[in-house]
């Protein structure tokens, strides 16, 4: 979903695709995502009731990568403008 972790893939030098490195954090029960550049994932919105967010794992998103339901270019402006960025689930699965 634009999204790759990071031990398998490494952009090749002079690739046109640059990945960015972000963190993934799931809070349940409500299934929300979140992308943010915090590790510790301090800069995630909090709102009442919803529960906490637990980190995933790392991914490295690459901007101008076309996949099916994630816009990677908004995911990663988000990011740079917000702080975060709260996204569908990246998994095909749910």
């Amino acid at each position: 979903m634009g999204m790759r972790s990071t031990l398998p893939h490494r952009p090749e030098a002079g690739s046109p695709l640059r990945a960015t490195r972000l963190f993934l954090f799931r809070r349940d029960p409500a299934r929300q995502y979140c992308l943010t550049k915090d590790h510790a994932g301090r800069n995630l919105p909090n709102f009442v009731a919803a529960g906490d967010w637990v980190f995933v794992r790392v991914v490295e998103v690459v901007r101008g990568e076309v996949q099916p339901a994630f816009d990677t270019e908004a995911a990663v402006a988000g990011v740079l403008e917000d702080g975060y960025a709260l996204i569908a689930s990246p998994y095909h699965a749910e």
